[in-house]
């Protein structure tokens, strides 16, 4: 059932126990993890928009594109994932 896994009793016979909460440490490796794939997000989405900016063939939305996704990727970069708890994730741009 939710909420619980299988494990043993005081006698070792099988019994359904709570799941432990997450330490603080793993609930920090989960923000790190998250934080690291959007990043990896962004950069992909990044890369082709500033070769266009950088070979000044970018439309105006391409370049919109370009500045609102940096903006993004510097805002990931502050996140603190020591304050799992409390992160206020950026939006990720349209």
């Amino acid at each position: 059932p939710d909420g619980f896994m299988l494990g043993a009793d005081e006698s070792g016979k099988p019994s359904w126990l709570n799941i432990p909460a997450p330490t603080a440490e793993e609930i920090t490796a989960i923000a790190d993890a998250r934080k690291a794939q959007l990043r990896a997000d962004a950069d992909a989405i990044i890369a082709p928009l500033q070769d266009a900016v950088s070979l000044n063939i970018a439309t105006e939305e391409e370049a919109a594109r370009y500045d609102s996704w940096r903006q993004y990727r510097v805002m990931l970069s502050r996140i603190d994932t020591s304050q799992a708890l409390t992160i206020e994730w950026p939006e990720r741009p349209a």
